[in-house]
């Protein structure tokens, strides 16, 4: 049996675990939200002197890796910026986005639910904190069949067209090519209506991009400020990992799964020299917004084929039915931004990990 004492501002709490493995979990936990409710308490496990539980970390620039011959070539690949013409058919995008509507358009239906209890005895202030003393009586749900709102306007048309980016006309048609039923969800709920209907038509829209979209380089490049402009900081074991292969001395991920693996594979590789998380400042523009790629590996010259690449990492094989349409049409915009800054075509492309990554760089 292991104990934990934690010490939180003028008290202290004891808890009792069966191994090591179940502390660490709390102890996790505390980590996290810790620092919200008493940020200078320290904890204690066992006999063992109190411990703050981890702390942001700021992130240092590691200049001698930016300096490496292998990165300042890398950057000269990929710091091209981009313009895009796009020009797709709006009559078949409007005849797609009627069929998905009425095919996959729902919404919640609101309704009130009322839960009742009793409080006949409180017995103790232990009891009624911990919300033994009281009893749970019936639930009961009232259904509203009443269209909610009556009494407030809402400019359904204009509220898509910020959401798409598509003209009045366009949503216009859109609305009116719907079957009568779905138009009906629009009264039981409105601004879910709104938001989903929204999501369902930039699919759509994403979708058609892939079809017809064009990059050309515009005589501007990204500056190296946006690795430094910004400061970086992490939680080891939580949301970042150390590195001495990176620009930055710790590595501040978005997932502890996909992406922690794919860093720590990239950091103990001996064929990768340097590498980086791309900053937010990296973005290239698309229909639907900004991307921001993942990763800019630097290979050992002559252990592959392409040397200088930029990777996406992603959790599965990368396949249409498992992506949602903008999701898609991003990743295939950025093939098609690489395609037209690169002399050889092939700098970019999506890995599940880093094998399937050294899979298509050596290719």
């Amino acid at each position: 049996m292991l104990r934990f004492i934690g010490v939180f501002g003028f008290g202290t709490t004891q808890y009792e675990f069966p191994d090591e493995r179940v502390c660490s979990v709390f102890l996790t936990f505390l980590g996290l939200f810790q620092p919200i409710f008493c940020p200078f308490s320290p904890v204690r496990v066992g006999g063992h002197a109190p411990f703050f539980p981890r702390k942001p970390k700021t992130a240092n620039f590691q200049k001698e890796n930016f300096d490496k011959k292998e990165f300042q070539e890398l950057w000269k690949r990929i710091n091209q910026r981009t313009y895009y013409q796009v020009n797709f058919d709006t009559s078949d995008l409007v005849k797609k986005s009627i069929k998905a509507l009425d095919d996959n358009l729902k919404v919640t239906e609101i309704r009130i639910v009322v839960e009742g209890g009793s409080l006949d005895n409180v017995r103790d202030k232990e009891s009624l904190e911990a919300g033994v003393a009281m009893t749970q009586g019936n639930t009961r749900t009232i259904h509203v069949t009443e269209a909610i709102g009556k009494g407030v306007t809402y400019d359904l048309i204009g509220k898509l067209v910020t959401a798409t980016g598509l003209t009045r006309k366009t949503i216009v048609e859109i609305l009116k090519g719907i079957k009568p039923t779905t138009f009906h969800l629009f009264k039981l709920n409105p601004e879910e209506f709104i938001i989903k209907a929204g999501l369902i038509i930039n699919d759509c829209k994403a979708l058609a991009v892939i079809q017809c979209i064009k990059y050309e380089k515009l005589n501007d490049k990204f500056s190296t400020d946006i690795f430094t402009e910004n400061m970086l900081r992490g939680k080891l074991g939580i949301n970042a990992i150390e590195s001495t292969k990176s620009l930055y001395d710790l590595v501040v991920l978005d997932s502890m799964g996909t992406e922690k693996n794919f860093a720590e594979s990239l950091e103990h590789e001996d064929d990768v020299v340097v590498y980086t998380k791309l900053p937010n400042g990296f973005y290239i523009n698309t229909p639907v917004g900004h991307y921001n790629p993942d990763w800019a590996v630097a290979f050992r010259e002559g252990s592959v084929k392409h040397v200088y690449f930029v990777a996406e990492s992603k959790g599965n094989d990368l396949q249409g039915s498992q992506l949602r349409g903008s999701e898609e049409s991003k990743i295939e915009c950025a093939r098609r931004h690489f395609k037209a800054i690169s002399d050889n075509g092939y700098i970019y492309d999506v890995a599940k990990d880093y094998k399937s990554l050294y899979d298509i760089v050596t290719r």
